[in-house]
């Protein structure tokens, strides 16, 4: 009987260490996060759907290789792990973009032929930062994460138009890129724009001060596919406001006797949603250190 007891308590005292080691590695390396690790991570979508267009020679299009979400791209997830089960979260992404395209045209006065250069110049800037707590429970490399974030969202955007065709009294009305001809995206290349004489037309557009903020609650599972390596994925619910201020568009006209310039403004937006998210199907690719 004392044998039968001494194994039995032998068995029950070692059973942890047997648990513990199903969750390392073939060299002994912990395969779950813990406390004090360091975590960053990324959409892996873009990635992919990278792989499959190659298997498949299919075209990628899509160049926004760290995306995050519609409503918070190109968001970089960083976490400390506090404890094993719980773990302080960061949003962060500091964006600026300037994108210029260039449209021949005609000039007014040349009688051989010769173009001029009209040109529009965009510059955008997003900047996303969110902080939150998350706690997970599972067994093996499968475990459950939800917590609680905060977000805000800031953005701006701008549009500039200088024209190679200049207003003047023999030139009331130059030759012009119409405004609503130039490219949304860096991809629409086909050339040359739309192009007609005008006595008006736009030199800035300025979007009003963009905010946004949210506070979602976040339910998902993460696998840990190698040491400290996990692929993540989840849903949120909560309430989201974003207002954008009000802009202004600025023209230049003849009035019969000199180029003036006037400016209209454009009306504030806002938002309010409160509804279930799913961070636009980002499945995130996560690193522990």
């Amino acid at each position: 009987m004392k044998k039968i007891l001494t194994a039995a308590v032998a068995i029950i005292l070692t059973f942890p260490a047997f648990a513990q080691e199903s969750l390392l590695s073939k060299k002994g390396l912990p395969i779950l996060p813990q406390a004090h690790d360091w975590s960053i991570g990324i959409d892996a979508v873009p990635f992919i759907h990278y792989a499959g267009n190659f298997f498949n020679n299919g075209v990628q299009t899509d160049k926004n290789y760290f995306s995050f979400s519609d409503r918070h791209p190109m968001t970089i997830i960083g976490k400390y792990m506090k404890t094993d089960n719980k773990a302080y979260r960061g949003k962060i992404r500091i964006g600026y973009a300037s994108r210029k395209w260039n449209n021949y045209i005609p000039d007014d006065l040349s009688t051989t032929g010769r173009m001029v250069i009209d040109e529009k110049n965009t510059t955008d800037m997003n900047i996303t930062l969110g902080a939150g707590l998350e706690w997970r429970r599972g067994k093996g490399r499968l475990n459950g994460i939800y917590g609680l974030e905060a977000l805000v969202k800031l953005t701006s955007h701008k549009d500039s138009y200088s024209y190679g065709n200049e207003m003047t009294s023999s030139n009331s009305s130059p030759t012009s890129t119409d405004s609503t001809a130039w490219p949304a995206s860096l991809n629409q290349t086909s050339q040359p724009y739309a192009s007609n004489q005008v006595n008006s037309r736009i030199t800035e557009n300025k979007d009003g001060f963009g905010f946004g903020f949210g506070i979602r609650g976040f339910l998902g599972v993460e696998y840990f596919f190698a040491p400290k390596m996990s692929l993540s994925g989840e849903f949120g619910w909560g309430p989201m406001i974003d207002n954008i201020g009000e802009g202004e568009n600025t023209y230049q006209a003849w009035n019969g006797t000199e180029v003036t310039s006037s400016v209209r403004k454009t009306g504030k937006t806002s938002n309010f949603i409160i509804d279930t998210d799913n961070v636009d199907g980002a499945i995130v690719l996560s690193f522990y250190f």
